[in-house]
Parts: C-alpha cells; sequence; structure tokens
C-alpha cells in the first residue's frame, strides 16, 4: 500500500459538485445510475486527452520505471472470458488529506488485443522479486520521491536465486506476447484503414484497382493473423472449440512458470524456446508484407490521388 496526503483536493469544479451531491441524495443517484453512467463514460472520453494532475511511478534499484499509474481501463475486461478487471486500472485517488493506492506488485503488463479471450493466463506483467526500489509520486509537476522495500514472503523455501530465474523468464515472455499483440492489432488497424478507403470509394472508377490490391494485402495479413491469434475466438468459450494460436500459448506458459515460487523447469525453457522461434517466423513475415506489400498499396493510392476527404453525394429528389 502506498500512502500520500495532499493538501487540497485535485478534483475538478463539476467532480466536486458530483461528489457532494452523492453525499447529500444518494438515493436520488441510484434512480438515475444510467444515465449518469453515461455522462460519465463521456467526461471519461474528453478526460482522456488531458494530461493528468498526479501520476505514480514504480522505479527499480537502477532507477528505471517498472510501472506508472495512472493507466487506461481496458475495454472489454468485464466481459465474459476477458478476465477481471485491473483494480489498479483508471484513476489515482486525489482527495484532500490522506489517500491510499495499492499496487499489486506486479510490472507492466504485455500488449493487449482489445475483446480477444486468453486461456490459461494472461497479459499481465511479472511479480517484483524482493528487494529495493523507490515510489515517485508527481502533483502538479512536482515530484517526490520515498524508498519502498519489498520483502520475501518467510514462509516460502526459496531462494532469491531461483526467483530471479522464474522473473526472468516470465519477463522474456512477456515480452515475446508484446511482440505478438503489437503485429496482431498493426494487421487489424492496417485492415481497418483498407476497409475505409474502399467504403470512400464507393462507385468511383478507381475503386476496383484498390479493392482487388486490398484483397492481397489482405490476404497475405490474415495468413499471419491466424498464426498468431485465434481470429474466430470472440468470447470466453469460444476457445474451447477453436485452438488456441501463439498468443495464447505464450500467456499459458507464462500462466505455468509463475503458477508456483520456484525456478522454470527445463521444460519451460524448451517451450518457450520453441514458441518464440515460431513467432519470429510469422513476424519475420509480417515485415516483409510492411516493407513490401503494404508499400505497393500504398504507392497505388498515391498513384490514383485518392483525396483525404471526399464529400458524400447529395441526394437525389424524384
Amino acid at each position: 500500500m502506498i500512502d500520500y496526503w495532499l493538501k487540497t483536493s485535485l478534483k475538478k469544479p463539476d467532480e466536486k459538485k458530483e461528489s457532494e451531491k452523492k453525499d447529500i441524495d444518494s438515493k436520488e443517484q441510484a434512480q438515475n445510475t444510467e444515465a449518469k453512467e453515461g455522462a460519465e463514460k463521456s467526461d471519461a472520453k474528453s478526460d482522456e486527452s488531458e494530461p493528468s494532475k498526479i501520476t505514480l511511478d514504480i522505479l527499480d534499484a537502477s532507477g528505471k520505471v517498472i510501472r506508472h499509474f495512472p493507466k487506461k481501463e481496458e475495454e472489454g475486461e468485464q466481459d465474459e472470458g476477458f478476465g477481471a478487471p485491473d483494480r489498479n486500472a483508471g484513476k489515482l485517488p486525489v482527495e484532500a488529506g490522506l489517500n491510499r493506492f495499492v499496487w499489486d506488485l506486479d510490472y507492466e503488463g504485455a500488449t493487449k488485443v482489445p475483446h480477444a479471450p486468453l486461456w490459461g493466463g494472461s497479459t499481465s506483467g511479472p511479480r517484483a522479486l524482493p528487494g529495493t526500489y523507490q515510489v515517485k509520486l508527481t502533483v502538479l509537476g512536482k515530484s517526490f520521491t520515498a524508498p519502498l522495500e519489498i520483502k520475501a514472503d518467510p514462509r516460502l523455501a526459496v531462494t532469491q536465486a531461483d526467483l530471479e530465474k522464474q522473473f526472468a523468464l516470465l519477463i522474456r515472455i512477456r515480452d515475446k506476447v508484446t511482440e505478438t499483440d503489437d503485429a496482431i492489432n498493426q494487421i487489424r488497424d492496417l485492415r481497418e484503414q483498407v476497409n475505409a478507403i474502399n467504403k470512400r470509394l464507393k462507385n468511383d472508377p478507381r475503386v476496383k484497382a484498390i479493392a482487388d490490391a486490398g484483397k492481397s494485402l489482405d490476404k497475405k495479413m490474415t495468413e499471419v493473423e491466424e498464426a498468431l491469434i485465434q481470429t474466430k475466438a470472440k468470447s470466453g468459450q469460444d476457445v474451447l472449440n477453436f485452438p488456441v494460436r501463439l498468443n495464447n500459448h505464450l500467456v499459458a506458459l507464462g500462466g505455468v512458470v509463475g503458477s508456483a515460487d520456484t525456478a522454470p523447469t527445463k521444460q519451460s525453457h524448451e517451450v518457450f524456446d520453441m514458441l518464440s522461434k515460431a513467432v519470429d517466423e510469422q513476424l519475420t513475415k509480417w515485415k516483409a508484407i510492411v516493407s513490401t506489400d503494404v508499400k505497393s498499396y500504398d504507392d497505388l493510392v498515391k498513384r490514383e490521388e485518392v483525396p483525404a476527404l471526399i464529400v458524400k453525394p447529395a441526394t437525389e429528389t424524384r
């Protein structure tokens, strides 16, 4: 637990009024829950572009930031099969007086693929090792640093060396998951852009050449995507019907390695090497697609002089 004292509240005026209103009339709030939830979601979206007035960083002994707060709340985390919501997600408490924030002791997690269920593991980062750390609190641009020590559980008969071996493999797994999920997210983002161009060019004579090039590009991207992730899985139960792919194999391995406070087995290292090699093969294909096919598609769009903005045709009156 991390405690800090604020002389004054950092809440916005409208947030303070809302808090006071809740204290005065909780019954009325319950009756208008749905309407307020919609307003809160709208406010959250508008706040995303604003810099946080307060941030909290966890630093290791070398001074490297291993966790940063606040973090964005991931979409879909409360859906079936997407795991429990991250209690460290969202805003830091900013009340006047004493505030308390609970760090779960995890390092930063791997990149996530939105609305992609996982089986037997998660993208959470590895647990911090026993040792010395620092907490850096920044309020309105001014930073304050304090030491933090994580002590080993005295009930565990495990050496620091074994925990370090476990941590080292879990970090490698996390980083490989990030590489994998980054490629998946890039593929899906490019697909959305291609589909958007096709939609904008509907009934345009240039659409056929560009659409054909887009189909060719999408076919190659899909081959890599389907090797990295099970594209048919949309909910937690879908992975029972469709075999998991490389990204899920990696997080499942992380689940096994992190399931006990002990050094990873030789087999765990061998499985990681095997999965890492398979992922690298797909990432090599993806990089080749980006350097050749994506470039060719982009060059075609430029040659066809597709405008950045296209005015929608007016409705014809009959």
